[in-house]
């Protein structure tokens, strides 16, 4: 399962491999250290880190070792959906893009080591470029994401 971080709505999972944008190489013949995910306001991920590999493949890029250990960069996009949250009157609206299909919400209780997660009874409703599920403020907390069809 590949993931990234999405701004403004935390970890996004994906069943496919992300789709890397760019890939640059930091190297010399010295050994590197880099660590990281940054994701800007747009939403662009991008993944810091160092291997010591002959080669090192990203989606299309292949990246060759210069030294001991090199550095990279990459900026990657997942396939996945952004699930939008917003407060309305007394209620939350839950929305992602009408041309994800293939997605439907989940929901569970908790992210304990047995976290369940089970499909939302609710209906999409079709507003504007997005689908949309309104859950009622008071009810008791859930977790949401989208899960793809299987």
């Amino acid at each position: 399962m590949a993931w990234a971080l999405t701004a403004g709505s935390g970890v996004s999972a994906s069943e496919g491999p992300p789709s890397f944008r760019w890939v640059r190489q930091l190297g010399s013949s010295d050994y590197e250290y880099s660590y990281g995910l940054a994701v800007d306001p747009a939403g662009n991920c991008y993944l810091s880190g160092s291997f010591t590999s002959p080669q090192l493949a990203f989606g299309g890029f292949t990246l060759v070792n210069r030294g001991q250990s090199d550095a990279f960069l990459a900026s990657f996009e997942t396939t996945t959906p952004r699930l939008g949250i917003g407060l309305v009157t007394n209620a939350v609206r839950l929305s992602w893009p009408a041309s994800a299909t293939n997605f439907f919400l989940e929901s569970a209780t908790n992210l304990s080591p047995a976290v369940v997660w089970s499909s939302h009874p609710a209906t999409p409703i079709l507003v504007g470029p997005s689908n949309v599920v309104t859950v009622r403020a008071d009810e008791p907390m859930k977790l949401y994401r989208l899960k793809r069809f299987p």
